[in-house]
């Protein structure tokens, strides 16, 4: 296998390097898969290997400086982030590559996303929505194939929007590829069985979807899911959604029963799976839509943005379920189009720039 190359320099969300030491940390099994380039931008460049989450903090407080600019790339292994506490004034970015199969080709292209991603034009894209948003008393989901409509009254206090877009400040973490607005009921890493969003409606699934899965499902099972699913593609899955939990399912072309039954027997198993639990944004226009199931996908942009469905919340539940859907819109109460695909000739088009 040809070497991954990392070019510090590149990566812009890192911000200046002048006198800052740069560590790309990875597991013991990939470690001969890197390569980092040789630059001048930063004091020094290196590679570490943590294999545990115990590894990578005593790396934190033993190997690494307190101002340092870290890149965690480690394939197959659960990586958490670290507390404000321990991290400390360095910058971190963090590759996700357990949730979902990440071979090393993924990497390879979406390493190459996030040279190519802009974190001020993200931070000026972000804040520009949000306000948008916050122009219109509510907002709604609009698919622009079918009749499927759903309001989202995003002025509730059940509502909380979390950003991984722009610049990263010291002390500060990221994911990578970065490119994603969230709204969440409640704190984003803390499932709370009665929080709801506030939507009530109609979505139509269709487009990409992500299954991600915790430690301790296995591979073959979640693959197997990813498949049924994966029907969405080619045809629309109808979910009724009340007070932010889907009520029921609908089908109106054959071709997607095999993902509604899929659907069906994880709510039957577990109630949970109902549960919108998050509204993503994804804002990231030089990100690609990978042909698999692959969990940075969530921040693929196109070209005006692309909405995607989350459900589940791992470890509180076995899978965590993204639907990556390019045909909807989001508009204001009064139809304009604040994000995503164009309905209509006669309404304007949003441009992620």
């Amino acid at each position: 296998m040809t070497a991954i190359t990392i070019h510090p320099s590149r990566i812009r969300s890192f911000g200046a390097s002048d006198d800052v030491r740069f560590f790309l940390v990875t597991n013991r099994l990939a470690a001969d898969w890197f390569a980092i380039e040789p630059t001048h931008a930063y004091a020094s460049a290196e590679l570490l290997v943590s294999d545990s989450v115990d590894d990578f903090e005593e790396l934190l407080l033993h190997a690494i400086p307190r101002r340092a600019h870290v890149l965690v790339i480690s394939p197959g292994e659960i990586f958490h982030s670290p507390p404000p506490s321990t991290l400390g004034d360095r910058k971190l970015i963090a590759m996700p590559c357990y949730s979902t199969p990440t071979p090393p080709e993924a990497i390879r292209r979406f390493m190459e996303v996030i040279e190519e991603t802009d974190p001020l034009l993200h931070e000026r894209v972000a804040n520009r929505i949000l306000s948008d948003f916050a122009r219109h008393p509510s907002l709604r989901f609009v698919d622009r194939n079918t009749a499927a409509v759903a309001a989202f009254d995003h002025h509730s206090g059940a509502c909380r929007w979390y950003q991984q877009a722009g610049p990263i400040d010291w002390g500060e973490q990221q994911i990578g590829p970065a490119g994603k607005i969230s709204a969440v009921p409640g704190d984003i890493m803390q499932h709370d069985p009665h929080a709801r969003l506030p939507i009530n409606g109609e979505l139509a699934l269709r487009g990409q979807p992500i299954v991600h899965c915790s430690s301790s499902a296995l591979r073959a099972d979640q693959q197997r899911l990813y498949q049924a699913l994966t029907a969405i593609g080619r045809h629309a899955l109808m979910a009724r959604v009340e007070d932010g939990e889907i009520a029921r399912l609908r089908v109106t072309d054959s071709g997607a029963a095999r993902a509604a039954a899929a659907l069906e027997a994880l709510f039957a198993e577990d109630a949970r799976y109902r549960v919108l639990w998050e509204i993503g944004l994804g804002i990231n226009t030089r990100s690609i839509l990978h042909p698999s199931n692959m969990s940075m996908n969530e921040v693929y942009g196109g070209a005006n943005g692309v909405c995607h469905f989350g459900l589940g919340l791992m470890p509180d539940t076995t899978y965590a379920l993204a639907f990556i859907c390019p045909d909807t819109s989001i508009t204001g109460f009064d139809g304009e189009i604040l994000f995503g695909a164009q309905l209509s000739a006669n309404q304007r088009e949003v441009t992620l720039q």
